[in-house]
């Protein structure tokens, strides 16, 4: 294909043993069918007209890399034909690669490229303007070699680069090499064209992380004057380069000179400060600053950046910053600066003092200038630099006196400059010593801290004075043993210093714990709570004056859990101090109490904030379940305090669970419940003997209770009812007389008296039996239908009918009625109904009724079919409304089964009669298509739906007439529609079976074929063969037997259908009895009676009379001709469906041992039944436009060939082409025709043409030739 016929062009390989590609003189390349192509005889001149000997010489010349050559053909596209360059190398064993002197490098077929003569060896000038060396001296000194900045000195090399430098990145053969120019281009160049350029000074060896510069342009992308770091090596020697603007390449090694390293920073350790000078890490962070929080790897760090982004870094991303002065660890007391964001809370910037360390990393605590406290990750925290100790830069001041050494905590004055900063004149308090030379750090009362320089400093001790002048304006004066009193938790302290920020000196509080060995957090008395260095803090004197609104206190009692407490401190923060509660447990081994105070809030305290209140007398009893209590304390959440209710359990050891009159239920911690004194006589009047009797009669189903407490929630106090069962060992269900049901406390009921045993009536105006009579006979049993029949149970039941659903006790029974109603019931109160005759017992797939209402939901009366058992006896029922409901097996009875309709097996007509299958398909019918399991099946509906359903939602309709096996040329009706196309309802005769589960090929009445699934199609009934209800007609002769394929008349009327006086052919025999199918002459077939059939042969008559008007006469053998594969025939019938009687056509095929495919000669195909075919003589007329044709030539592949027959649809009749592959083993032929279409055709359709002259030569590559047939695509011929 492709049109290229009379094209012209070279051969330039060969795609199979034959066939060649070939290069179009217009540049388009193609392969092409051997017999498309025609040698051309072969010029003595080159197509470039050179002198005779440098044509010679060109020839016998090989190619070989940096060779001159001219492109003397266009086998390669682009047009290149008449250009010269340089051969840079060899793609393949044989075709070069070519660079251009226009600057282009292309790939050529050997066959296109045509060698210049070599000129004499051109002098190798080293650089403009030197002389050349003399003939035979020395080479060069310098080896060319990859990676050589080179400089290009000759012009032997076609694009004009003289001058030009770059650098070699490859040899392309033994010495010439490529190189790369700085301007980016790429060109092989002749080594005589090359000069090495002397080698720069030796730079470092490359290696991971190390800065370099891009110095060649060898690697594309111009990133010359670049500079990076070295990321990884991507092989033995070129790296690949993080540059500064964020890029990453990878080099040529020769593109890369290493910078000189910058002063060794000191190796990377967590905790250093470093900066971020590459950007081999994405991201865009370089010159950004921060702090090394960990190592990912061995040596790449995580850095938390000062902006706060935390980020992983390659080591060369890094350097270390240099280290300040020797940096402090961080310790309690030290100044910090809040440096990155890791820490929520917005505190970047923030400068404080460490008051603790909160975890083992040491994390720090930090109480910030401006007052507030916040835990911080210690990588968010920069200590402040210590100022060194230099030598001092100015006489020191008079030294302090020798017993006055400074001291942490000490009051000093700056007196020098020694220390940068302007402090000379500020005051201040030692705060701690920042090295061995006692160097002090100084909070000055400006809230600053500062680092000084010891002879900076000064202290202001005042003069020794008496131990009642107190050393800090202002302060009472201290006790004689003040200075030494040890700081302990609990204690009184006030803040004299200012060494922690806040401005807290002054203030007064309690100390609260220990943030570390010695710095103490206090509680202030402003209800704020700070850590202070110790220098800050003084103890007061322990002599605490009780609130005034105490009484004078009892003997100071142990706090324990419910301990009644008042507050008297303020350590703990939230302004308590003068509250009372209760202590509800420690929350630390310190015995730091949890106190529920009297206003309802729950908080932890000190210790030293909590006083025991004198203990109330000891309650009048001890708490225990269903004791009357009153809730006295607030410990308990919720403002209970005052309620009362009753005990229904214990929470744990002590603590009850109380039910509160209101009926609200809470667990309370015991010293919030007190006892109240037990009552002699109950809450409800009763007769003091049958008080006593309840009393002593232990709860038991069946009993009669009254509810006379509120420890169970709902208000149902003062009911009665009975109970019903125990949820646990004591506590009782009980079912009330206004039909609830409700769990108990025990200590919420009380037994009613029993009263004397009532009779048991077993129906209404049935006499009472007498005093010692037996037994009802029938024991109640779960699932026995009752009746109510008597009062002892409350709720109005009696003359109520229901099931058993349970025994509560040993004898009461729990019966569900049938208003829905669940209750417990005395036993003498339920009579046993007689039983319903026995009902067949319960399987799965039975239809059943609702009988009962056992079962919630208001069933009873619907039907249904059991789907399973949900234990051994209660089915699950799926009803017919599509509910499907679990049921007590009382609720259930079973209905008599239906008729059995047969087992069911594949292939069966069914009804769909239950609805235990989802999807409301009841009532419709399908067939079943096969089994899903051992007895339920898949059915396909008749609306074409295929499901799986239970077998008992499935009945056998009554079998038809036996249903013929489905066979070729059977009469079908189309069913189902599971085979796509909309096919249903439609009616025709099988043609073949398409696949091994006989899934028919079906030939519609209207002409169409439709490959089918089984299921889908039904057998049309073949009429059985009854005693004929008419007399037979006369027998046809004993010598004209009905035969398949014989025209007859139908002269009876047996068969039903009304077709007496019709005709047709006998297309089968449907039995042994000889009954024919017929295709009658409208189309229709049908199954007939033999008898009602007669043959309508003509009278025998001699050979030359066609029995068919309008044929031309059949030879005389031509009946017993055997119907084979392309063989002419003639459609004489009308069994295959399709009006295509009188058509004529070819053979391609038979669908199955008999029946063929054919192709006719109006471009249909079509399957027919034998019958409906008639072979035509075998005598083929040549077509008129061909001359007379030579001895049949066989098919070959390449053998030009017309199209003589129409088998092969798309009327390709009378074209010609040629022959490309065969498509089978039948050597069925693909045709390319002159058109340019390819086809396969039978062979039947196909007459070989007589072959052309030999071509003139033999193809070969390099042959010029021309384009003379289409069967390559393209339209190339001519070409």
């Amino acid at each position: 294909p492709g049109g290229h016929k009379g094209k012209k062009g070279q051969i330039t390989r060969f795609v199979d043993a034959e066939n060649p590609e070939v290069r179009l003189d217009d540049g388009n390349v193609a392969s092409f069918y051997k017999v498309d192509v025609q040698a051309l005889p072969e010029v003595s001149a080159a197509p470039t007209p050179m002198p005779t000997v440098a044509a010679q010489a060109a020839k016998s010349t090989a190619l070989k890399v940096g060779q001159r050559v001219e492109i003397v053909g266009s086998l390669t596209p682009g047009g290149h034909k008449g250009k010269k360059g340089t051969v840079t190398r060899f793609v393949d064993a044989e075709n070069p690669e070519v660079r251009m002197d226009d600057g282009l490098t292309a790939s050529f077929y050997k066959a296109d490229v045509q060698a210049l003569p070599e000129a004499p060896a051109p002098p190798t000038p080293t650089a403009p303007g030197v002389p050349l060396p003399p003939p035979g001296a020395a080479k060069p000194p310098a080896a060319l070699q990859v990676g050589q900045r080179v400089e290009i000195v000759g012009s032997l090399t076609p694009g004009g680069h003289k001058g030009k430098k770059g650098q070699i990145i490859r040899f392309v053969d033994a010495e010439n090499p490529e190189v790369r120019l700085d301007d980016g281009l790429t060109a092989s160049f002749y080594k005589a064209d090359v000069q090495a350029l002397p080698e720069a000074p030796k730079t470092v060896a490359l290696k991971v992380g190390q800065r370099v510069e891009i110095v060649g342009t060898l690697t594309p992308g111009g990133h010359k004057g670049k500079k990076g770091e070295i990321t990884r090596f991507v092989d033995a020697e070129n790296p690949e380069v993080r540059l500064d603007s964020g890029q990453t390449a990878s080099f040529y090694k020769a593109d890369v000179r290493s910078l000189p390293e910058a002063p060794k920073s000191g190796a990377l350790k967590e905790g250093q400060r470093v900066e971020i000078v590459g950007s081999l890490t994405p991201g865009g962070h370089k010159g950004k600053r921060g702090q090394i929080t960990r190592f990912v790897d061995a040596e790449n760090p995580e850095v938390r950046l000062d902006d706060g982004t935390i980020a992983s870094f390659y080591k060369v991303d890094v350097q270390a910053l240099p280290e300040v002065a020797k940096v402090v660890e961080l310790k309690v007391g030290q100044r910090v600066e809040i440096i990155g964001s890791m820490t929520p809370g917005g505190h970047k910037g923030k400068k404080g003092q460490i008051t603790r360390f909160v975890d083992a990393d040491n994390n720090p605590e930090v109480r910030f200038d401006d007052g507030q406290m916040a835990s911080l990750y210690k990588i968010d925290v920069k200590a402040l630099p210590e100022a060194p100790t230099p030598p001092l830069p100015a006489p020191l001041p008079p030294a302090a006196p020798k017993d006055t050494p400074l001291k942490i905590g000490q009051r000093v004055e700056i007196i020098g400059s020694a220390t940068p900063g302007g402090h000379k004149g500020k005051k201040g308090e030692i705060t701690r010593f920042v090295d061995a030379s006692q160097n002090p750090e100084v909070r000055l009362d400006d809230g600053r801290t500062a680092s000084f320089y010891k002879a900076d400093v000064r202290a202001l001790d005042a003069p020794a004075a008496p131990p009642s002048v107190p050393p800090t304006p202002g302060l009472a004066p201290l006790p004689p043993d003040a200075k030494s009193t040890v700081l302990k938790v609990g204690q009184r302290v006030e803040i004299i210093g200012s060494v922690t920020p806040g401005g807290h000196k002054g203030k007064k509080g309690q100390i609260t714990r220990f943030v570390d060995a010695e710095n103490p957090e206090v509680r202030l008395d402003d209800g704020q709570s700070a850590s202070f260095y110790k220098v800050d803090v003084r103890a007061l004197p322990e002599t605490l004056t009780p609130p005034a609104a105490l009484a004078p206190a009892a003997p100071k009692a142990a706090l324990k859990v419910g301990a009644r407490v008042e507050i008297i401190g303020s350590m703990t923060p939230g302004g308590h101090k003068g509250k009372r509660g209760q202590v509800t447990r420690f929350v630390d081994a310190a015995e730091n109490p949890e106190v529920k105070l009297d206003t309802g809030q729950v908080a932890s305290f000190y210790k030293s904030d909590v006083q025991a209140l004198p203990e109330a007398p000891t309650p009048v009893a001890a708490l225990k379940i269903g004791q009357r209590v009153e809730i006295v304390g607030s410990l308990t959440p919720g403002g209970h305090k005052g309620k009362k209710g009753q005990i229904t359990r214990f929470v744990d050891a002590e603590n009850p669970e109380v039910r509160l009159d209101d009926g609200n239920v809470a667990s309370f911690y015991k010293v919030d419940v007190q006892a109240l004194p037990e009552v002699s006589a109950a809450p409800t009047p009763m007769p003091t003997v049958a008080a006593q009797a309840a009393k002593s009669t232990a709860l038991k189903v069946g009993q009669r209770v009254e509810i006379v407490g509120s420890l169970t929630p709902g208000g149902h106090k003062g009911k009665k009812g009975t109970v019903t069962r125990f949820v646990d060992a004591e506590n009782p269900e009980v079912r009330m007389d206004d039909g609830l049901t409700a769990s108990f406390y025990k200590a919420d009921v009380q037994a009613l008296p029993e009263a004397p045993a009532p009779p048991t009536p077993t129906a209404p105006g049935v006499p009472l039996p007498p005093p010692g009579a037996a037994k009802p006979p029938a024991a109640l049993q779960v699932g026995q239908r009752v009746e109510i029949v008597g009062s002892l149970t409350p709720g109005g039941h009696k003359g109520k009918k229901g099931q058993i659903i349970r025994f509560v006790d040993a004898e009461n029974p729990e019966v569900r009625l049938d208003d829905g109603l669940t209750a417990s019931f005395y036993k003498a109160d339920v009579q046993a109904l007689p039983e319903a005759p026995k009902t067949v017992a319960l399987k799965v797939g039975q239809r059943v009724e609702i009988v009962g209402t056992l079962t919630p939901g208001g069933h009873k009366g619907k039907k249904g079919e059991i789907t399973r058992f949900v234990d051994a006896e209660n089915p699950e029922v799926r009803l017919d409304s599509g509910q499907t409901a679990s049921f007590y097996k009382a609720d259930v009875r079973s209905l008599p089964e239906a008729p059995k309709s047969g087992a069911l097996k594949e292939g069966q007509r069914v009804e769909i009669v239950g609805s235990l299958t989802p999807g409301g398909h009841k009532g419709k019918r399908g067939q079943i298509t096969r089994f899903v399991d051992a007895e339920n099946p898949e059915v396909r509906l008749d609306d074409g739906t295929i499901a799986s359903f239970y077998k008992v939602d499935v009945q056998a309709l009554p079998e038809v007439a036996k249903v013929v096996e489905l066979k070729v040329g059977q009469r079908v009706e189309i069913i189902g529609s599971m085979t796509p196309g909309g096919h249903k309802g439609k009616k025709g005769q099988i043609t073949r079976f398409v696949d091994a589960d006989n899934n028919p090929e079906v030939r519609f009445d209207d002409g169409q074929m439709a490959s089918l699934y089984k299921i889908d199609v039904k057998a049309l009934p073949e009429a059985p063969t009854p005693p004929l209800p008419a007399p037979l007609p006369p027998a046809a002769p004993k010598d004209t037997p009905l035969k398949i394929g014989q025209r007859v008349e139908i002269i009876g009327s047996a068969t039903p259908g009304g077709h007496k006086g019709k005709k047709g052919e006998i297309t089968r025999f449907v039995d042994a009895s000889q009954n024919p199918e017929v295709r009658l002459d409208d189309g229709r077939t049908a199954s007939f009676y033999k008898a009602d059939v007669r043959a309508l042969d003509a009278p025998a008559a001699p050979p030359s009379v066609p029995p068919t008007p309008g044929l031309a006469p059949l030879p005389p053998d031509a009946k017993s001709t055997v119907l084979k594969v392309g063989q002419r025939v003639e459609i004489i019938g009308s069994v295959t469906p399709g009006g295509h009687k009188g058509k004529k056509g070819q053979i391609t095929r038979f669908v199955d041992a008999e029946n063929p495919e054919v192709r006719l000669d109006d471009g249909q195909s079509a399957s027919f039944y034998k019958v409906d075919v008639r072979a035509l003589p075998e005598t083929l007329t040549p077509p008129a436009a061909l001359a007379p044709a030579a001895p049949k030539a066989a098919l070959k592949v390449g053998a030009r060939v017309e199209i003589i027959g129409s088998m092969t649809p798309g009327g390709h009749k009378g074209k010609r082409g040629q022959v490309t592959r065969f498509v089978d083993a039948a050597e069925n032929p693909e045709v390319k025709l002159d058109t340019g279409q390819v086809a396969s055709f039978y062979k039947s359709d196909v007459q070989a043409l007589p072959e052309a002259p030999t071509p003139v030569a033999a193809l070969k590559i390099g042959q010029r030739v021309e384009i003379v047939g289409s069967l390559t695509p393209g339209g190339h011929k001519g070409k």
